[in-house]
């Protein structure tokens, strides 16, 4: 009898893997066909050879990679886009888990607002958005204007066409992000945990820093690398803010494969930075998943 109970169980549990194998189909076919073999395509373009006018030899070398990695010029705006992506994730990061952490203790009608002005800013397209911060950070613009008339400063502050412009429109355009990440980690925490440790003689600063500042890393991991990705990819507001001058390696991808027509180098420059990327992205997800965070001692 238990023969026959084994042989069912592993025909069901057959018969699920074929089911749940089949509902993948679809998601894989798309994921294959719209960003896989594009890439692979864009892998080998990388290795071409450009000819002016927007030609490609299939001459196989490394003298894009060679091109990238030797001028000084391309590397300093591969680490200004890595340094705009730190700043606005640390930034997001202190701005929006206090707001976070107030959702997480806050009643269901205050939370429910809450949502509501976390998300409002999404429902707006981001050229609008991008427009609006350029009118608030113009040398005319509304913020110079206030300061100027309450007396702080004598003459307008330098905010557009530069990094500070730039991470302040990042900022309040990916915060959303940040906040709703380390939100869904905090509302799985034990509010109990806290107050055990309140009850054992810790302060209530001293048991949230403690406890659920730890517990909450999963989520400020995932909020820290979807704005550094987010921004370090970013190509509206960069180009808007920041203007001509200021460039970083979205534009500069851009640049090359639709401006210039040169797809063989704007192919080796996204490859680099995807090399770039899933290093430093990879490195994060280790150390903030590493078994010491989460752990109460």
């Amino acid at each position: 009898m238990s023969k026959i109970n084994d042989s069912i169980e592993k025909k069901v549990e057959r018969h699920e893997r074929r089911t749940a194998f089949a509902l993948t189909i679809p998601s894989i076919s798309h994921y294959t066909i719209f960003f896989i073999i594009p890439l692979i395509a864009l892998f080998i373009y990388s290795f071409c050879h450009n000819v002016p006018g927007g030609g490609i030899e299939t001459t196989i070398s490394l003298e894009n990679y060679k091109l990238f990695l030797g001028d000084l010029v391309y590397l300093g705006i591969l680490l200004r886009s890595i340094k705009l992506g730190l700043v606005v994730a640390i930034l997001a990061i202190f701005v929006g888990y206090p707001f976070a952490y107030f959702m997480s203790i806050s009643s269901e009608r205050t939370k429910s607002l809450c949502y509501i002005l976390v998300l409002m800013p999404l429902f707006t397209s981001v050229v609008v958005r991008t427009y609006g911060w350029m009118i608030i950070l113009g040398r005319t613009g509304i913020l110079n204007s206030f300061l100027i008339k309450l007396g702080l400063i004598d003459m307008p502050l330098k905010l557009m066409y530069n990094f500070t412009g730039v991470a302040i429109a990042l900022l309040e355009v990916l915060l959303p992000y940040m906040i709703l990440s380390i939100h869904s980690v905090l509302e799985n925490i034990d509010q109990t945990l806290e107050l055990a440790a309140q009850n054992l003689g810790a302060s209530k600063l001293k048991s949230f820093f403690l406890i659920t500042v730890p517990l909450s890393i999963p989520g400020i991991a995932t909020g820290f690398i979807i704005v550094f990705s987010l921004t370090v990819a970013a190509f509206v507001t960069p180009t808007l803010i920041g203007g001509p001058g200021f460039r970083l390696i979205s534009t500069l991808i851009y640049e090359k494969a639709l401006a210039t027509l040169n797809w063989p180098l704007g192919a080796a420059i996204s490859f680099i930075f995807l090399i770039v990327m899933i290093i430093f992205i990879t490195t994060i997800n280790r150390l903030t998943t590493s078994e010491r965070w989460g752990t109460i001692k």
